[in-house]
């Protein structure tokens, strides 16, 4: 996971394709789990570093009003092809709200 994780910090739509954008609930989803495994004492610790590094683009994309914003739409699994999932468009969701407030908890341990 890590190996995939754009230099900004943040993960794209289509994990392992660098032309799909960066989407926020994804990128909280795995801070939020890398964190969790690593407080937990599941993996190295060495991995901190990894979801910490999304920590400051995530909240870059949550405005004055706390709302998270870079959102996939939804990706429904099964689509024939890969622009399909490229082409999803960004809006607030509530699981991007709740992804967010997931992660920046497990941050401020």
């Amino acid at each position: 996971l890590v190996s995939y994780q754009n230099e900004n910090g943040m993960w794209h739509t289509v994990i392992d394709d660098n032309t799909s954008y960066v989407e926020a609930s994804a990128t909280c989803g795995f801070g939020y789990g890398i964190l969790k495994a690593v407080h937990l004492g599941l993996v190295d610790p060495s991995f901190e570093a990894s979801a910490r590094k999304a920590l400051l683009p995530v909240l870059q994309c949550i405005d004055a009003e706390g709302v998270v914003h870079q959102v996939s739409y939804g990706t429904p699994m099964g689509r024939e092809s890969v622009q399909f999932y490229k082409d999803i468009e960004l809006r607030p969701m509530p699981y991007g709200q709740a992804m967010a407030m997931l992660f920046l908890l497990e941050a401020s341990k």
